[in-house]
Parts: structure tokens; C-alpha cells; sequence
């Protein structure tokens, strides 16, 4: 099948770094604490320093924003190919990451520190969250014995990391919220008080689960075949109604505003394509649609300075249903219902948005 296409029985179990990156074939990674293989971290002089506040748009290059519509480009080394997947802040700190063993540490003066990749440690990273003063990454790693298992890594301030055996299966998204770490994979999801020791909930998804965010008091987990559920505490989850089709794919969900926003996209079968899929709620249980029939397939949304920022590609097909072509987009909006479209002009597939307050 040819990239960009989608069987309407696609299996539901995708796993998890696809969550935004889909057109990438799996390859897994590394992330690498200092000294652990890949090299000391060094500061590259060729990417400029981006003082916050800003949005940061992440995948195969990198992308800053003050509001969502105006966007700048950060220039890594010149040749270095980057598969970036999600990005965080805290304590004053940016952390990036990304499949292929990239991570990026940003300070308060915009200094970014680049930790090299080691490819042979078969690790990809899918999601990144900060609280309880530290960064937590999660992903998956192959094994051939057993296939993918949960890889997940810690660190105080983004360069120094730490790896956890935790024994779970493969994950794609993490967050914090009430004073815990909620990660959720292929069908599961776990919690963790510290992002070191971690207990799987008795929460048995039946689709794959791509995004999370904690708002208002409560969790909300989107995913495959239009897909949510929401909790409270993390450990007990409800299905609820996203009211979109069963073909649908929620990819990104974020909080903001008294609002949960998930962003997605649906196969069409007219055009053997993708189109975008926006839905809204107050509280994670009612849901409705703002945004769709778009050929675009939207990847992850964030809420920062009164703003949501969603990132994605305008597709097109030929009548095969075959990807032609693809350009980056971010759409914004104040209140989640009217939203205006930014073609971007970088050519880049976008897997992350993050915003970065001017502090914390």
C-alpha cells in the first residue's frame, strides 16, 4: 500500500511511533545519557538561540512560533537528518525528542545542547512530559525475542537521562497530572508517582492509543477509530462518544482554556485519501465536531498564550489513492470553533507541537 493510504481495516494496533510520524518505517533507537554511547552533549553553534515564550513544531526539522501563524526555522547541522516526535518544558528547560536517538535540551537564554544519536541501541522515543521536577520520555524498543517493550527514560534537566526497566509493553504518549505520570501504548496504560516505578492500570484498551492530556482535573486518552476515553485518577476509564467515524484517527489532544481539543484524521473513501478531523469538549465526555473534510492529516495540537496551535500536512492523491505530494501546515484558533489555516513554507513533515512558556 502506498504511503499516505489507509485499508479501512487497518489493524488497530499500529505501533506506537506512528502516533504521528506514520510515514516513517519503524526504526528503532536509541535516546543516550551522557557518556552512554553516543557522545558527549555539544552545543551546536549553527542553531540560533530562540529565547521563549514560543510554540515549537518538531519532525523532520524544527520550527518555532510566538503565535502559531508565523513560523521560523531552527537549522541543525547542515546534512543531519532528524526524525523528531515531541518536545516539553519545565524547571526553565526545552526537551526534545525524537526517533534515531535525538534528543535537544534548550535553556532560559534559547542555548540549545544536542545529545548525539546511537543508532545500534534500537530505541525510538514517541512522547516526552515534564513534572515532579523531571523530564520523562517514553517509546518502544525492539527485541527479537519478544518484540516491542516499553523503553522509558528520566532526566532533571533534558541532557542528563536515565533509563527505567519498567517491563511494559511498547509506549506511544505521556503525561502529568495530579501528581503522577500517565503513559498509555498499544491497547494499555500505566501510572508512575516518579516516571521510574510504573503500574499498569487494569484499563484494557481494544484500540491502539495514540495521544493524552490532563485537564480540569481529569485524563483524556485519544486514539485509533475515533477513539477516547477519559479518568480521574488515571487508573479507571470511561469510553465515551467522540462522535466522529470509525475510520478516524485521533493523533493529538491537549487542554487549554477550559477545552480539550483532539486533532486527527479520517480515510476517505471518495478521495482514497485523508482528511482533517478537529473535535472539541468541555469536560472529555462530550464531544463535537469544529473542522474536517480537509485533505490534511493532522499530527498533534498544543494550547499556549490563549491559543491553540495544530500541526499537520496538506496532502495530495492521484485516483489510486497514492500520496503525491505533502506541504506543512499549523491551524489556529482562540476558542477551539473558528480555525484558520497557515500553509508553511519549509519542506518538513511536522509529528509534534509543544509550547514553551516564558517561564517554567
Amino acid at each position: 500500500m502506498a504511503p499516505g493510504s489507509r485499508s479501512l481495516e487497518e489493524d488497530p494496533l499500529v505501533p506506537s511511533p506512528f502516533r504521528k510520524s506514520w510515514f516513517v518505517a519503524l526504526v528503532t533507537v536509541s535516546l543516550v545519557a551522557c557518556g552512554g554511547g553516543g557522545g558527549e552533549p555539544s552545543v551546536k553553534e549553527d542553531i540560533p538561540p530562540v529565547p521563549p515564550p514560543y510554540f515549537i513544531a518538531v519532525g523532520s526539522g524544527v520550527l518555532t512560533s510566538r503565535d502559531g501563524a508565523d513560523w521560523d526555522r531552527i537549522v541543525w547541522a547542515d546534512g543531519e537528518i532528524l526524525n523528531l516526535t515531541g518536545a516539553a518544558s519545565g524547571n526553565g528547560r526545552l526537551a526534545v525528542v525524537g526517533l534515531e536517538g535525538t534528543i535537544a535540551a534548550g535553556d532560559e537564554a534559547g542555548v540549545w545542547t544536542v545529545i548525539e544519536r546511537d543508532p545500534g541501541a534500537f530505541f525510538g522515543a514517541s512522547d516526552v512530559a515534564f513534572g515532579a521536577g523531571r523530564f520523562v520520555a517514553v517509546g518502544e524498543a525492539f527485541n527479537p525475542d519478544f518484540g516491542l517493550g516499553a523503553v522509558i527514560r528520566t532526566s532533571p534537566d533534558g541532557v542528563e537521562w536515565s533509563q527505567v526497566d519498567s517491563g511494559l509493553p511498547g509506549l506511544a504518549a505521556v503525561t502529568y497530572g495530579k501528581g503522577m505520570f500517565v503513559a498509555a501504548g498499544a491497547g494499555f496504560v500505566a501510572t508512575s508517582a516518579d516516571g521510574i516505578s510504573w503500574a499498569p492500570s487494569p484499563f484494557d484498551a481494544p484500540r491502539q492509543l495514540f495521544a493524552i492530556a490532563y485537564g480540569d482535573d481529569r485524563f483524556v486518552i485519544t486514539g485509533g477509530h475515533g477513539s477516547v476515553f477519559t479518568s480521574s485518577d488515571g487508573v479507571e476509564w470511561t469510553s465515551r462518544n467522540s462522535g466522529v467515524s470509525g475510520v478516524t484517527f485521533l493523533r493529538g489532544v491537549a487542554h487549554g482554556g477550559g477545552l480539550f481539543v483532539a486533532v486527527g484524521d479520517e480515510y476517505d473513501a471518495t478521495s482514497k485519501g485523508s482528511v482533517s478531523t478537529i473535535i472539541t469538549s468541555p469536560d472529555g465526555a462530550d464531544w463535537t465536531v469544529r473542522h474536517s473534510g480537509q485533505s490534511q492529516s493532522l499530527s498533534d495540537v498544543a494550547y499556549g498564550a490563549g491559543t491553540f496551535v495544530v500541526i499537520g500536512q496538506n496532502e495530495t492523491y492521484d485516483d489510486n489513492g497514492n500520496l503525491t505530494g505533502t506541504a506543512p501546515i499549523a491551524l489556529t484558533s482562540r476558542d477551539g470553533t473558528d480555525w484558520e489555516t497557515v500553509e508553511i513554507p519549509e519542506d518538513l513533515q511536522l509529528n509534534g507541537v509543544a509550547y514553551r512558556p516564558a517561564t517554567g
